[in-house]
């Protein structure tokens, strides 16, 4: 999500924040929403989030929908085009409990089994790996750190990690033609299963990916690498978690969603490295 942002700083002066991040945005429309919301906010510096979990996917859906005020993209937004059970799930909050039900109790019964069949019929992931497995947030990220970048899943002729890199360099690249030459500073945001090696292998197994061939922090250094090529500092909060204790307690019971906890450890990383791009 893109945070039009800078941090309260420690002499007094007057900070305003705007948080333009939107739930189900992946890099490249963060960057359109970055240049949507300059115009008016005309922020004197971009912090550009790039999280671990699924915004390699979310670069990749095509298909978008509004449903009930919130927004659908990819498998779930053509689930919201052809089912009306999936429709009243987004509207009512008692259907949708019984389908939270489900997926917890009885998943080949939920909508998630009609979601994970759209999203292998989608053309645009195809060759990447846990797209849509019962916990996407949490591991959808994880073949990114694949040792070869010549795999596909199923194996293919067209390699996932190349794609998934370039979404990345080119919403980076139009993230700083949207910041007008104001600073612009990236922030690399992890799953709990990118803090430690024990997690790291439990998330590859749940996403059904052997664990050979794959080393974490990998994506971590290929991003840097990126942000070096072009131009745009970043500050990877991987670094800071992971030396913390308790990394459970970081983030939400899905595994990939940082909780109060975790969101506060990360603004500690981000608070002084934005004070310091705007020169306060």
């Amino acid at each position: 999500m893109p945070t039009l942002a800078a941090p309260e700083t420690e002499n007094g002066n007057c900070v305003v924040v705007g948080n333009g991040g939107i739930p189900g945005f992946g890099n490249l429309e963060s960057a359109r929403r970055i240049r949507d919301l300059s115009p008016t906010f005309k922020p004197d510096a971009v912090l550009f989030c790039i999280y671990l979990g699924n915004d390699a996917i979310d670069n990749r859906t095509t298909d978008v929908d509004v449903v009930g005020g919130l927004r659908f993209v990819g498998a779930w937004a053509k689930l919201m085009q052809t089912s009306f059970r999936a429709r009243m799930a987004a509207r009512l909050k008692a259907c949708l409990w019984i389908e939270t039900f489900l997926v917890e109790r009885f998943p080949d019964a939920s909508l998630l089994t009609d979601a994970i069949r759209f999203a292998k019929s989608d053309e645009s992931v195809v060759g990447f790996s846990g797209y849509n497995p019962p916990d996407s947030q949490a591991y959808a990220g994880l073949f990114l750190d694949s040792v070869s970048l010549d795999r596909a899943w199923p194996p293919g002729p067209q390699p996932a990690i190349p794609r998934a890199l370039d979404d990345i360099r080119r919403a980076l690249l139009d993230a700083k033609s949207a910041a007008s030459g104001k600073p612009i500073m990236a922030a690399l945001l992890p799953t709990l299963h990118h803090l430690d090696d024990a997690n790291f292998s439990i998330g590859l197994s749940a996403a059904g990916l052997d664990t050979a061939g794959f080393q974490r922090g990998l994506i971590q250094s290929r991003i840097a690498n990126l942000c070096t090529e072009v131009g745009v500092p970043l500050v990877d909060a991987t670094v800071h978690l992971e030396a913390l204790p308790a990394h459970s307690s970081l983030f939400l019971e899905d595994r990939g969603h940082l909780s109060p906890l975790g969101n506060d450890k990360v603004a500690e990383v981000l608070e002084p490295a934005v004070a310091t791009l705007i020169g306060q």
